[in-house]
């Protein structure tokens, strides 16, 4: 029976040692679990603040294309207003200058101003017709 003891012995301590080993690659298997967890849980952190970036983006986006849309309804109606007004001759402008250009005072208008001036110590009498020009656009007492 020395012998049966023996390999009994020797059983039992290779089943210890195998168990041993088990024990181990569990404790490993364990921490890469714990790891994997702790990636699952920061991913799906990272994901949630994703999906609320991808959300106000696309309210983002979704409010810049209505504005677009609205400007290229603007351009289109007002491309074509100008189309049409491009076809529309407007009153003969026989000299072609622009506006305010052939622009006089009003008859007697001169002369009044003058007189005015002559009156007035120390302002002179308008001489020339470009100043009248230049004062056109106020629109006192003008005929164009």
């Amino acid at each position: 029976m020395g012998e049966q003891g023996a390999a009994l012995q020797g059983y039992n301590a290779a089943l210890l040692e195998g168990l041993a080993e088990l024990r181990a690659r569990r404790e490993e298997l364990n921490g890469r679990i714990r790891e994997e967890e702790a990636e699952r849980g920061r991913l799906q952190a990272r994901l949630g603040a994703l999906s609320q970036r991808l959300a106000r983006t696309n309210e983002s986006l979704a409010g810049h294309l209505a504005a677009r849309s609205d400007l290229d309804r603007s351009i289109a109606e007002t491309e074509a207003a100008y189309g049409k007004r491009k076809m529309v001759p407007g009153p003969p402008n026989p000299d072609k200058r622009p506006p305010h250009q052939h622009c006089r005072p009003r008859r007697g208008e001169r002369k009044r101003r003058k007189a005015d001036t002559a009156r007035r110590p120390g302002i002179q009498a308008d001489s020339g017709e470009f100043s009248d020009i230049a004062r056109c656009p106020e629109g006192r007492n003008w005929e164009c």
